[in-house]
């Protein structure tokens, strides 16, 4: 796919002022417009090639403490939806929507913790173009709701893209020797053999996607990707004896022959 000028624009900002109930002026920096009032912050760029909106409240976003009242996830989700409409900010793709919270701690000398707990609730949309999911930084949306439900975050981070061409991807077998490649590199294996230390990778999933940049990044074209997801683990004889580690892994290999 290749990337237009983005849709966004000032309007989406005097828009997401107005149904916040925020009164303030919006400055202007070269591609970017911005708002600093209080603790609110809206970013907004319009560079070429990408394109993003960003509004936080950021005293309530950093909560350290229990938020009191947090919508549940269905009701949050259906708000998140509804509102990203309402302010023009959900784009023109399949949307999937995720839940997460924002955790916080307070952990004493000995390393224990003596206190945590939940302070926001994140609903983010992952998309969908045709039959391809598209993945990386720079393609979602979300809402942030804090104590009472209040929105304290919005965010928006779309390219528009239009088909550009067909190009030839590489088969599995190659895509899988370029993820032996990508995988993080280790130590020297005599090292690692002398030591004890035994890596056991376990791939689950392999899909296609398209990938997109971290909004700041111009991106003229979104190329398509392999991705890898699964489970290492990584076995070692210690002074204690066996130690076992498991971690899951997201890797992202070249799916276009020419790249």
């Amino acid at each position: 796919y290749r990337t237009g000028e983005p849709s966004i624009s000032e309007q989406h900002i005097r828009r997401l002022l107005s149904t916040l109930q925020i009164d303030a002026e919006i400055q202007d920096a070269d591609d970017f417009l911005y708002v600093h009032h209080e603790a609110h912050v809206i970013e907004l760029c319009t560079g070429p090639h990408t394109g993003y909106l960003r509004y936080s409240e950021d005293d309530k976003l950093d909560l350290q403490r229990p938020a009191q009242n947090l919508p549940s996830e269905k009701e949050a989700i259906d708000r998140a939806s509804q509102l990203l409409v309402e302010l023009g900010l959900m784009p023109d793709a399949v949307p999937t929507p995720q839940t997460d919270y924002f955790r916080w701690g307070v952990i004493d000398g000995n390393g224990e913790w003596v206190k945590q707990g939940t302070s926001a609730l994140v609903v983010g949309f992952v998309f969908q173009v045709g039959e391809y999911r598209f993945i990386g930084p720079g393609a979602k949306a979300g809402v942030v709701f804090g104590e009472n439900g209040q929105v304290v975050a919005v965010s928006r981070i779309w390219r528009e893209i239009e088909p550009d061409r067909e190009a030839p991807i590489h088969q599995m077998d190659k895509a899988l020797g370029l993820f032996k490649e990508y995988w993080p590199p280790e130590a020297d294996q005599d090292a690692l053999s002398r030591a004890e230390v035994l890596t056991t990778v376990q791939v689950e999933d392999v899909y296609l996607a398209y990938f997109a940049e971290p909004g700041m990044v111009p991106q003229p074209q979104i190329e398509p990707v392999y991705v890898f997801e699964g489970t290492s683990t990584v076995r070692s004889q210690g002074e204690e004896g066996a130690i076992r580690d498991s971690d899951r892994f997201h890797i992202v290999v070249p799916a276009l022959i020419d790249r």
